[in-house]
């Protein structure tokens, strides 16, 4: 360089692009000098991936004052870097010999659309089927993101009990990878007859009688999780601060969410003995107020 003055201007970056150490000028120019070269640094946008041309023009100053310019254009490419994305998960709970819920969602903090996402489902036991995807091989399932709408879990008719699942997502971006990794507990509860569930449910109302909310609230769990409406319905009833009032009980026991929550279901199921109380628990708790 000897005594000339070099100067270089960049234009052509992609929106949100900076250059470190350069000074921005009108129009995308970007603007520094030959001493600084080595301390200009690239900072592209976050998440910003691929390929694009940078113009280049050099101007140098003499010491006399004669200007010399000379262009050209640098190419750049930027490979993707992926972000691990969120993976939430709920325990599942099923009946014996009928298909399994599985609440199963991924979120990808990709901005660019450069990501795909990829689900892998271990564990699952000999005989299995998840209702939408494909198997890799004996106990793994593979699944896109739109796999998970009312994604179901499907078991041996006889199979009875807990078991854990392992889910990973992995966001890839060209040939970059990042995952996240969680499990999922299933329970499977044994099927009862309709006998047996109307006498949980009576059980569980002379609990309530005997002012056992727990041991009530349990018999109720148990028949409601196997859909009686009834008990749902009942299973609310425990968690229901005006019933909590109307019996003299102590209150913080109750919830007024859960029991809007069992009374839906109940609602749901066909209970409409469950309309009224969830009226009188909206007029006096909001619909959304704990």
């Amino acid at each position: 360089v000897g005594s000339q003055e070099v100067t270089f201007s960049l234009a052509g970056l992609p929106a949100g692009a900076r250059l470190s150490g350069a000074v921005e000028l009108e129009d995308g120019l970007w603007h520094f000098k030959y001493k600084d070269f080595h301390e200009i640094k690239l900072l592209a946008p976050k998440n910003y991936s691929g390929s694009f041309e940078v113009a280049v023009m050099a101007t140098s100053k003499s010491a006399d004052g004669q200007l010399t310019h000379s262009a050209g254009v640098l190419p750049v490419v930027i490979a993707g870097q992926a972000d691990a994305p969120h993976l939430l998960v709920e325990q599942a709970r099923g009946i014996e010999g009928e298909a399994v819920r599985l609440n199963l969602t991924v979120e990808t903090l990709d901005q660019d659309g450069s990501e795909q996402v990829e689900l892998e489902v271990a564990n699952l036991p000999e005989g299995s089927a998840l209702s939408a995807g494909r198997p890799i091989e004996e106990g793994r399932w593979q699944l896109r993101p739109e796999d998970l709408e009312g994604l179901k879990l499907r078991l041996p008719n006889s199979f009875v009990g807990h078991l854990q699942l392992d889910i990973t997502a992995t966001s890839i971006d060209g040939s970059d990878r990042a995952q996240i990794a969680k499990s999922v507990s299933v329970e499977v509860l044994p099927r009862l007859s309709d006998d047996r569930i109307a006498e949980i449910v009576r059980r569980g109302s002379e609990l309530m009688e005997l002012r056992d909310v727990k041991g009530a609230r349990a018999q109720f769990e148990e028949a409601a999780l196997r859909g009686d409406a009834v008990a749902m319905t009942a299973l609310g009833n425990t968690y229901d601060p005006l019933e909590f009032k109307a019996r003299d009980l102590k209150a913080d026991g109750a919830d007024p969410e859960l029991a809007r929550h069992w009374y839906l279901r109940g609602i749901a199921a066909g209970d409409v003995s469950a309309v009224k109380r969830l009226e009188e628990l909206a007029e006096r708790y909001g619909p959304e107020q704990r």
